[in-house]
């Protein structure tokens, strides 16, 4: 069974492909919809963390601290809890 991803890694996600490319390959390297997508990037625009499609160094913070958390967690319990 496939485990379905919290919105909290969704926008994680969409964070970590916050690269200046378009919208477009955010929404098909993230795997979801433009319909989900347009609402996480006004969040993460709020958030001061992204400026267009590009990440801010507020975005880069958050998301190099996700993915210690991640890789904290993985290493300590031994799987992958947080996919």
């Amino acid at each position: 069974m496939v485990k379905r991803r919290s919105r909290f890694e969704i926008v994680m996600e969409v964070l970590s492909f916050c690269d200046g490319r378009p919208k477009t390959r955010i929404m098909f390297a993230s795997n979801v919809n433009m319909i989900l997508l347009n609402p996480v990037l006004s969040y993460l625009r709020r958030a001061n963390l992204i400026y267009g499609t590009g990440r801010t160094e507020k975005g880069e913070e958050a998301l190099k601290t996700w993915k210690h958390l991640k890789e904290l967690l993985t290493v300590s319990i031994g799987e992958d809890v947080l996919r």
